[in-house]
């Protein structure tokens, strides 16, 4: 996770749904940084977006969710690691 990830995370745990607006006020980022921000985490699982006719909104994924996710991520790329180097050692 970058930094602005991060801060961007953490403003919406602090208040959401937000807008990406209210956000990159909360965090301290730049508009168009935020935006880039919050598709990344929304494209890894940790935030959710929904839309409405007046505004699109994000809020985030309980913490603990989220680390399931990347620890199960984590474990899978491993195993794959592990799958080829024995593959290439043998």
């Amino acid at each position: 996770m970058t930094e602005y990830e991060a801060r961007v995370y953490l403003a919406l745990l602090a208040a959401h749904p937000a807008t990406g607006y209210q956000v990159s006020v909360r965090a301290g980022i730049p508009r168009s940084m935020v935006y880039e921000a919050l598709g990344r985490l929304e494209a890894r699982g940790a935030v959710l977006r929904s839309s409405n006719r007046r505004s699109t909104l994000y809020s985030p994924v309980p913490p603990a969710a989220l680390l399931d996710h990347v620890e199960a991520d984590f474990r899978q790329r491993v195993s794959w690691l592990r799958t080829d180097l024995e593959r290439h050692l043998h």
